[in-house]
C-alpha cells in the first residue's frame, strides 16, 4: 500500500547501537471453515505490528518476550514468539511505539518510535539477539528508512494528523480524497471519481461505522456521500482504491476511513477558529450550473479536549465544531437575498480497559445543520426570466445525522482476537419552503412571459438509517493469520414527498398553443400532481474468510471470499440480489534485502450496496400524474380537470421483481512493485484494470410504453446495449521522508470508457439510482459506446510539506489533469438524450492545474500554550485559471412532434432535431477563483 510521506513507517530497519485451538466461535458463527484472514481488524480502525526473531548464527527463537508501550495504548501489549521467531501484535492502536524484545541469557532490543499506521502492518524484519555472557544495557533501535506494508496488496494512501495538517484542504476528511493519486475531482455535482467509478460509488467509515447515507446522498443544496466530522479530532484517514481484502466491499469506488482521537493518560485541549470570505476571495467566473454570491463569510470553529478519566483504564475525547456560512446570492429575476448554512459537528468517545485483555469504545458523532436557501435550483429547471415574488426560490432545509456505535475486542488468548461492533447511524432530509407564502402555495411558471409566481415547488422529509452489528475472529497461527466475520445491516429510508394540490403548475405561451392546433385565445395549464410516501429497506448480510500465508520468508499468499445479499423491499414490490460471491486473491514477493521492496499482484471482484433511493423509486409506489385545465384556473377550481395522464414511470405502479437480477459488480487486476530506497525514498509502480460485469436500469418498453427493470443488455430489456465500463491505469509514485520535508509525487495514465457512467449520471449531472437518466430508450444505443465523461487521460499530483527552523511549516497541494471528454447530445422529446456523435469524441474541455499553499507558524516559545499553537494562512486556488471544467453538451433543445417522439428509431430522431441549443458549447461550471483563509490553533 503506497503511503503518502507520514505514512513511512520507523521499524523496519538495521540495528545500530547508540550506547544506550482454530477458531470456533466464528467458525460456528460463518458455519464454514475458517480458511483466510488479513492482519488488521475489521473495517481499519487499527493497526498490527509482526516481526521475527534470529540469533546472531540467524537461527529462529522461540519463547522471546516482545512488549509494546506507548501513550496510544492502554496499559501495555505483549506477545511471544513461536518455534519460528515469529510474533504478531493485532489490533494495536494507531500511533508511535517503544518495542522491547527480551529473552533469557539475550541481551536485551529496544525499538524506540516505531510507527503502527492505519490499515498496516508494520514489520520488524532484523531483529537479532545477541548472546549475553554478561549483563548488558538494553540495545537501543531507532527507524531509519520507509517501512512497506509486506502484507497486503492494497493501493492507497495512509495520511495522519501530523501531516494532512500541514497540508491546504477544504476542511473535511473527504476532500483529502482527491489526494488520491487515481482519485479526480468531479465537477458534475458528486464527490471524488475513484479508479472509474463516480463519487456514489465510494463508501465512508468513521471508527470503523459505515457513514455513507443509506438514502439519498446527493442534492442541490451540498448534500454529501458521508457524515461531516470535527477536522481537529481527526488522528489518521486511511484511503484505500483497491486490491483490498475480502473483510471490504459493497462498493466500486474506494474507501475512505477515519477514526478520531481516543484521549490519553495526558490531558490535551485544543481551540480552533477559521475565516475567509469575499474581501478574500478573488472574482468568480460563473457557468450557467453556478450559484455564485455578491459577497460571503464563513466560520469554522471548535474545540475538542481529551484526557484520563482512570489512568491506564478509562480515556475520553470528545470535540465540537460549529461552521456558519453566510452569502447573498443575487437571483436573475428575484433580487438578491440571503444563503445561510449553520452545521453543528460534534463528536466523543469513551475508550474502556475492561482487563489486560478486553477493550471496548462507545462512539457519538454528529453534523445536523439548518440551511436557509436561496437558489434558482429550487425550481427544480423551471425555466424563467422574471419573478412575481420570490417565495419560489426560498427554502429551508434541515439536514445531518448521528452515528452511534459500541465496540469490543478481547485477546481471548494471544494468539485468538475476538471483536465485535453495534451501531445505528440515522440522517434526515427535510425541505420546505422558507416563508408562509412558500408552504403554502403551489409553483406556477407562466411561460407566455417566462415568470415564476406561487410557492415553492415541493416539500419532502427524508429519513434514512442503517442499523447493524458486525462481529469477526482474527487468529495468529504460525505462518498463516486467520480472519473471519459476518456482518448485517438494514439500511432504511422513510420518504415522504408532494407537489402541493394542484401542484408544480405550467401555462403555456400563445406560440406553444398554437404548435400544438389550440386557439390562441385559450389558457391552458398542466399541472404535476405528485405524492410519495413510504419505507423502503434494503438488508445487507455479509460473511467473508481469509487467509494471509506467508510462505518461507519471501512468499505471502492472501485468499479470501466474501459473499453479500442485498434484500430490497417496498410497499409496492420486492426484489433481491443473491449472486454476489467474490473471490479475493493477493500474492507478494520480496526480492533483494528483505523489508525493502516487494513485487506484488492480486484479483478481486466487488459488488456496489445500492442506496435506499433506488428502491424507493422502484418499488416505494408513487402517485405521479399530469393534469390539464383549459380556460378555468386550477388553483381556483382544482376539480375541473380536462385531461389526465398518469407518467410511466416504473415507480408509479411498483417495477415488478426480477427473477436472477445481477448486481453491480466489478473484476479488478493489480501488478505492482514498491521499494524503499535508502533512508528517505519510497518508490511505487502499479498497474490497475477494472472490467465491469454488469449493471441495474431500467428500459422503455415500445410496446406497452412502461419501463421495465433488469439488468442493461439482458432479458426483458436487451434492447438496450450490456452495460460497459472499462478502467486502465498505470501510476507512479514517489515519496520523500525527512525530518524536514515530507513530499509525496504522482503521475496517471488512465483510460475509461464504455456505455455506463455508473451510480451517478455524469451525463446529466444527476444521481442515477433515483432518476435512471443513463441508457433507456433503444435509439440511445446508438454511438454510446466512448470514453466515459470521468475520464482524464493524464494526472500528475504533488503534495507536501517543509519544516524551517524558525517554526514555519510550509505545505503545498498541487495537481496538474487532463480534460474530460465532450458529447454531442440530441433530444429525445423524453428528457433522455440520443449521442449524435461516438461518446466522448466531440472534443475534450481544457486541462487544468490547482495550486494550494498553507503556511503555519508554530507559537511554541512565543506564547504560554502547548505544542500544537499555531497560526494558519492558507492560499486557495491560487492563480486560479477560472477554466470551465463542465460544459453544456445539449446540442438540440427538442424533437419535431410531426416527425418523431421518444418511440422513434435513432434515425428518425436525428433527422427531427429541433430548436438548436444556443449555449451549446458554453461553461456550465468554471474552477473556482482564487481564496485566502486565515485561522488560529491553541493547544493546551
Amino acid at each position: 500500500m503506497m503511503s503518502l510521506p507520514v505514512s513511512f513507517a520507523a521499524g523496519c530497519v538495521a540495528i545500530h547501537d547508540r550506547g544506550g485451538p482454530v477458531v470456533k466461535t466464528a467458525v460456528g458463527i460463518l458455519g464454514a471453515l475458517l480458511v483466510a484472514a488479513s492482519p488488521a481488524l475489521a473495517q481499519d480502525v487499527t493497526g498490527s505490528l509482526q516481526g521475527r526473531v534470529r540469533s546472531a548464527e540467524d537461527v529462529p527463537l522461540a519463547g522471546a518476550q516482545v512488549t509494546v508501550h506507548g501513550p496510544n495504548l492502554l496499559g501495555s501489549r505483549s506477545a511471544v514468539t513461536d518455534r519460528g521467531g515469529v510474533f504478531q501484535l493485532l489490533a494495536v492502536p494507531v500511533g508511535s511505539y517503544e518495542v522491547r524484545i527480551e529473552l533469557l541469557g539475550h541481551q536485551p532490543a529496544v525499538y524506540q518510535d516505531v510507527a503502527v499506521r492505519l490499515a498496516q502492518t508494520t514489520t520488524l524484519s532484523d531483529i537479532r539477539l545477541q548472546v549475553e555472557a554478561i549483563e548488558l544495557p538494553s540495545l537501543i533501535v531507532w527507524g531509519e528508512r520507509p517501512v512497506i506494508d509486506l502484507t497486503t496488496t492494497v493501493i492507497g494512501a495512509g495520511i495522519e494528523s501530523e501531516f494532512f495538517e500541514t497540508l491546504p484542504s477544504d476542511r473535511d476528511y473527504r476532500s483529502i480524497l482527491a489526494q488520491l493519486p487515481q482519485a479526480n475531482t468531479s465537477f458534475y455535482g458528486d464527490e471524488a471519481n475513484i479508479g472509474g467509478a463516480t463519487g456514489l460509488e465510494n463508501m465512508y467509515y468513521i471508527d470503523g461505522v459505515n457513514v455513507t447515507d443509506p438514502g439519498f446522498n446527493f442534492n442541490d443544496f451540498g448534500g454529501t456521500a458521508g457524515m461531516g466530522l470535527p477536522y481537529n479530532f481527526i488522528q489518521a484517514i486511511d484511503l484505500k482504491e483497491g486490491g483490498y481484502q475480502a473483510e471490504f466491499g459493497n462498493t466500486l469506488g474506494g474507501i475512505v476511513n477515519v477514526i478520531t482521537y481516543s484521549g490519553g493518560n495526558q490531558f490535551r485541549a485544543e481551540g480552533f477558529g477559521y475565516f475567509s470570505g469575499s474581501g478574500l476571495s478573488g472574482d468568480a467566473r460563473p457557468g450557467a450550473a453556478d450559484i455564485v454570491p455578491q459577497d460571503f463569510t464563513t466560520w469554522d470553529v471548535g474545540v475538542s479536549l481529551g484526557g484520563p478519566i482512570a489512568r491506564d483504564r478509562l480515556w475520553y475525547s470528545a470535540a465540537y465544531n460549529p461552521k456558519f456560512t453566510s452569502q447573498n446570492i443575487d437571483i436573475p429575476g428575484a433580487g438578491v437575498h440571503q444563503d445561510e448554512l449553520t452545521t453543528h459537528q460534534f463528536a466523543g468517545k469513551l475508550t474502556w480497559q475492561i482487563s489486560d485483555r478486553s477493550e471496548a469504545t462507545f462512539t457519538v458523532l454528529g453534523d445536523p445543520s439548518v440551511h436557509h436557501i436561496a437558489s434558482p435550483a429550487l425550481a427544480s429547471g423551471e425555466p424563467f426570466t422574471s419573478v412575481v415574488n420570490p417565495d419560489p426560490l426560498l427554502g429551508f432545509e434541515e439536514q445531518g445525522g448521528t452515528s452511534l456505535s459500541l465496540a469490543g475486542q478481547t485477546m481471548f488468548s494471544q494468539n485468538l482476537l475476538l471483536e465485535g461492533t453495534l451501531y445505528r447511524y440515522s440522517r434526515r432530509s427535510n425541505l420546505t419552503g422558507d416563508t408562509e407564502i412558500g408552504r403554502a402555495e403551489p409553483l406556477l411558471n407562466d411561460l407566455d412571459v417566462l415568470s415564476l409566481s406561487g410557492g415553492l415547488r415541493e416539500d419532502n422529509d427524508r429519513n434514512s438509517s442503517r442499523t447493524g452489528f458486525r462481529v469477526a475472529a482474527t487468529r495468529f497461527a504460525g505462518n498463516h493469520t486467520l480472519k473471519a466475520g459476518v456482518e448485517y445491516q438494514d439500511n432504511r429510508s422513510k420518504a415522504r414527498l408532494s407537489f402541493k394540490t394542484p401542484g408544480s403548475m405550467r401555462r403555456f405561451s400563445q406560440t406553444q398553443l398554437d404548435t400544438a392546433g389550440m386557439s390562441v385565445t385559450d389558457t391552458v395549464y398542466l399541472a404535476l400532481v405528485a405524492d410519495l410516501d413510504n419505507t423502503v429497506h434494503n438488508r445487507v448480510p455479509t460473511v467473508y474468510v481469509q487467509d494471509s500465508w506467508l510462505i518461507g520468508t519471501r512468499w505471502r499468499l492472501n485468499a479470501g471470499l466474501r459473499w453479500d445479499g442485498q434484500y430490497l423491499s417496498g410497499p409496492a414490490e420486492s426484489q433481491s440480489i443473491t449472486d454476489q460471491f467474490q473471490p479475493r486473491l493477493g500474492l507478494i514477493f520480496q526480492p533483494g534485502t528483505l523489508g525493502t521492496q516487494k513485487i506484488f499482484g492480486s484479483y478481486g471482484r466487488y459488488y456496489q450496496q445500492f442506496t435506499t433511493a433506488w428502491a424507493a423509486q422502484l418499488f416505494g409506489g408513487f402517485d405521479n400524474r399530469l393534469l390539464t385545465y383549459v380556460n378555468v384556473d386550477p388553483r381556483v377550481f382544482p376539480d375541473s380537470i380536462a385531461g389526465e395522464f398518469v407518467a410511466t414511470e416504473p415507480c408509479c405502479a411498483g417495477s415488478p421483481s426480477v427473477d436472477g437480477l445481477k448486481g453491480e459488480g466489478t473484476d479488478e487486476f493489480v501488478l505492482g512493485y514498491e521499494r524503499a530506497v535508502g533512508s528517505h525514498l519510497l518508490l511505487n509502480i502499479q498497474g490497475i484494470r477494472r472490467v465491469l460485469r454488469a449493471a441495474v436500469g431500467t428500459g422503455l418498453d415500445a410496446n406497452t410504453e412502461l419501463f421495465v427493470l433488469g439488468n442493461l443488455g439482458e432479458g426483458d430489456i436487451d434492447f438496450i446495449p450490456q452495460a460497459k465500463r472499462t478502467y486502465t491505469a498505470l501510476q507512479l509514485t514517489a515519496g520523500w521522508l525527512s525530518p524536514r520535508l515530507n513530499v509525496t509525487g504522482s503521475y496517471v495514465l488512465s483510460r475509461s470508457e464504455g456505455n455506463y457512467t455508473g451510480q451517478f449520471d455524469s451525463d446529466a449531472g444527476m444521481t442515477n439510482p433515483g432518476n435512471f437518466l443513463s441508457l433507456q430508450l433503444e435509439s440511445q444505443g446508438t454511438n454510446s459506446t466512448g470514453l466515459l465523461p470521468n475520464d482524464r487521460t493524464h494526472a500528475f499530483k504533488l503534495s507536501g510539506s517543509y519544516r524551517f527552523d524558525f517554526g514555519l511549516d510550509l505545505g503545498t497541494f498541487f495537481v496538474w489533469q487532463s480534460g474530460t471528454p465532450l458529447n454531442e447530445f440530441g433530444a429525445t422529446g423524453l428528457f433522455r438524450p440520443i449521442f449524435l456523435v461516438e461518446r466522448g469524441s466531440a472534443g475534450r474541455t481544457p486541462s487544468i492545474w490547482d495550486l494550494n499553499l498553507r503556511f503555519a507558524y508554530n507559537l511554541r516559545g512565543l506564547v504560554r500554550t502547548g505544542p500544537s499553537s499555531r497560526i494558519v494562512l492558507d492560499v486557495l486556488h491560487l492563480g486560479s485559471q477560472r477554466s470551465p471544467v463542465w460544459v453544456d453538451q445539449q446540442k438540440f433543445l427538442a424533437v419535431d412532434p410531426a416527425q418523431a417522439n421518444f418511440l422513434s428509431s435513432y434515425e428518425e430522431l436525428v433527422a427531427a432535431q429541433s430548436i438548436p441549443n444556443p449555449d451549446f458549447g458554453a461553461p456550465l461550471r468554471n474552477q473556482l477563483p482564487m481564496m485566502v483563509r486565515l485561522g488560529i490553533v491553541v493547544g493546551f
